[in-house]
């Protein structure tokens, strides 16, 4: 009797925490130098899954949605079949000002221009986030614009586009 009931706690606190890994919470370990200083490779971050919503199984898509990303959360998405941890720098209908880089000696046409921040970009990454040539855009509906900390060393949206909220995964709270 005595080592059923044992078995019973042991079961019941495995599953527990199986559920809580599965739907509230997770660890990711900080893989590159994107984040730095805020974040160094080889860091544990603990990542609230429900910070944002409830997500369908096996699917991208909020069953629940009750909050969406703020500017400056550190959130972890899926991006070609990895997880990636950035920062948020502007969410959906923000404005987006891009400017010539007066610096002609790199690579570095153009800057993007967030709230008196400047971002250097390259011509294929202004051709990613704005396209045209008025140099205004704003982050489309059900995005955002997710930037490394560390501009020189991440691979963010200025490579790849917009974030779509969908394919977020969770946001760090502890590191």
């Amino acid at each position: 009797m005595q080592r059923k009931k044992i078995i019973y706690i042991l079961v019941g606190f495995f599953s527990f925490f199986v559920l809580l890994k599965s739907c509230c919470l997770d660890v990711k370990k900080v893989v590159g130098n994107s984040m730095k200083p805020t974040l160094y490779s080889g860091k544990r971050i603990i990542l609230f899954k429900l910070a944002y919503g409830i997500k369908m199984p096996f699917s991208n898509r909020y069953l629940i949605r009750w909050a969406y990303p703020k500017k400056n959360d550190i959130i972890v998405y899926v991006m070609h079949n990895r997880f990636v941890i950035k920062r948020c720098a502007a969410t959906a209908n923000q404005p987006l000002e891009f400017l010539p880089h007066s610096d002609y000696s790199t690579d570095r046409m153009y800057k993007l221009i967030i709230e008196e921040k400047s971002v250097p970009l390259t011509s294929l990454q202004f051709k990613n986030l704005c396209g045209n040539r008025e140099f205004r855009s704003f982050v489309p509906k059900g995005s955002l614009l997710a930037l490394g900390d560390n501009a020189s060393e991440s691979e963010d949206s200025r490579d790849y586009g917009f974030v779509s909220i969908d394919s977020i995964y969770g946001k760090a709270f502890a590191r």
